[in-house]
């Protein structure tokens, strides 16, 4: 399994004058991220919820700027607004950074059996 690093680099928070923007992109992501986008329920799913979790933040929608659930810029925001969007999202996303890491070492593993 991937280091805790690992699951945080896709998510990044910057301070832009004492307000803060927070921007994630998951579409790097091997495997498992595609493994989202390929399945539109679960894409839906993931959409509703991060749609659910901006709405009980109260993040207006014009510093909402989200071309798919795993890749978005949310600008000016609080820093407490920012951590604590970056704590949620890491708990939404890190199934499927997890679940690639695992298929990555499964992987690895059966090559080195056939060698």
């Amino acid at each position: 399994m991937g280091s805790h690093f690992d699951q945080l680099k896709y998510i990044k928070i910057k301070n832009l004058c004492g307000r803060f923007e927070i921007c994630w992109d998951y579409q790097s992501a091997p495997e498992g991220m595609a493994r989202l986008t390929q399945c539109e329920r679960l894409d839906g799913y993931v959409d509703g919820f991060i749609d659910g979790l901006l709405a009980v933040l109260e993040i207006p929608a014009k510093n909402i700027h989200r071309s798919s659930s795993s890749k978005c810029i949310i600008s000016d925001l609080e820093g407490h607004i920012a951590l604590k969007l970056e704590k949620l999202l890491n708990g939404l996303f890190q199934p499927f950074v997890t679940f690639d890491n695992k298929t990555q070492n499964t992987r690895s593993k059966k090559a080195a059996i056939k060698k």
